[in-house]
């Protein structure tokens, strides 16, 4: 299967002059990802893009919005595909199946559940995670094989944590 590397599709736009192809040895997170896929360039997503290309992967951004793209770092050597990930075109173009790695960032749960399933179910991807701000959600997700996050319920854990502190830091003050 060719990378998208060596065979920019229409609609793909290299964002950097460089690709950098390869794994970084410095980052033991992502050793195991040459190829990743984000589906969703709002800040989370542009964030995790970032991260990835940074470490050498080779990754490819997709979102609706072609103006979300700005959000990329500057040093981003990746590709962007203004498209919609819910075509099964459109996730063919990002060569999903020569991936490791798809992270579902949109902000919509039902749009993440079904580019997490066809990843994992239809193109095999070994890691699928998706973003879901229901929290009521998770179950049915782990159900089909999809790792999650949840800011919803990692803020209330982030709160609870926060006011345990204030309150041992307080009872330690007496």
């Amino acid at each position: 299967v060719a990378r998208p590397a060596d065979r920019p599709a229409a609609g793909r736009h290299r964002a950097g002059e460089t690709m950098c192809r390869g794994r970084a040895t410095e980052n033991a997170s992502w050793a195991a990802i040459d190829h990743a896929v984000v589906v969703g360039c709002g800040r989370l997503g542009s964030l995790i893009a970032g991260r990835l290309s940074a470490a050498g992967i080779e990754v490819v951004v997709v979102d609706r919005d072609p103006s979300a793209f700005r959000r990329l770092p500057p040093t981003f050597s990746g590709f962007t595909l203004a498209g919609d990930a819910v075509e099964a075109a459109t996730l063919r173009e990002t060569d999903l199946a020569g991936c490791q790695l798809v992270v579902a960032a949109t902000e919509s749960d039902d749009v993440n559940l079904m580019v997490a399933q066809v990843a994992r179910r239809i193109f095999q991807v070994e890691t699928v995670i998706a973003r879901v701000y229901d929290p009521d959600r998770e179950p049915l997700y782990r159900r089909l094989g999809i790792d999650t996050v949840s800011p919803t319920r990692l803020t209330a854990e982030a709160v609870e944590a926060v006011h345990l502190a204030h309150q041992n830091r307080r009872r330690e003050a007496r």
